[in-house]
């Protein structure tokens, strides 16, 4: 493939959430994503001796923060934001997950649900080349959903209501392009 820029929008970029099961969940009306990604847990360091006019050694942390990915997503007629995630993280119906408080206390009781490769929930993002023969993937691994903004102002001019999802997590892992065949699973929008 020539060389090109990537192209965001227009259906050539899509979220999804895996769950314990191994199976990809789309993020139904997501409209703008901005992500944070790992910064070190301190800054760099150098040894500058007093009698050099160099210094003789920059010392780096081995360690950094989590990551934030914010989702932004667009309210729906027929479920409420925590339905809409207990369908894409596949939460039993039975379980009530009304509130952040909720959602919070499902996450901690559900960790010994893991992906095939042992770890939780994960976020993705998929991205598909224009031409729609290639697409690779990034893996935001050990995802948490710590934030819900479940809020709303109306106004006579407000025509959606857009809700905001701060995701943690603690690695990235990017799946290099592949090209895409009849039996490639590439997750489509959600249908209604």
């Amino acid at each position: 493939m020539a060389l090109r820029a990537r192209q965001t929008g227009s259906a050539f970029t899509a979220w999804t959430f895996t769950d314990g099961n191994n199976v990809e969940r789309v993020l139904a009306l997501c409209q703008e994503v901005a992500h944070r990604a790992p910064q070190p847990v301190t800054g760099a360091v150098e040894v500058h001796p007093l009698n050099y006019i160099r210094p003789t050694e920059i010392i780096v942390p081995r360690a950094i923060t989590h990551g934030e990915v914010t989702l932004t997503v667009l309210e729906q007629y027929d479920k409420s934001i925590f339905d809409a995630l207990k369908d894409v993280l596949a939460i039993p119906t039975t379980t009530v997950v009304s509130d952040l408080a909720d959602l919070f206390n499902w996450m901690m009781t559900n960790q010994a649900a893991t992906t095939a490769d042992g770890s939780r929930i994960e976020l993705q993002r998929i991205i598909r080349d224009p031409n729609g023969t290639q697409w690779r993937k990034r893996t935001f691994k050990n995802a948490r959903i710590v934030d819900v903004r479940d809020e709303e102002q109306v106004r006579v001019d407000t025509l959606v209501n857009p809700i905001s999802l701060t995701v943690w997590y603690t690695q990235l892992l990017d799946t290099p392009a592949t090209k895409v065949t009849s039996a490639t699973p590439i997750p489509n929008e959600p249908t209604a």
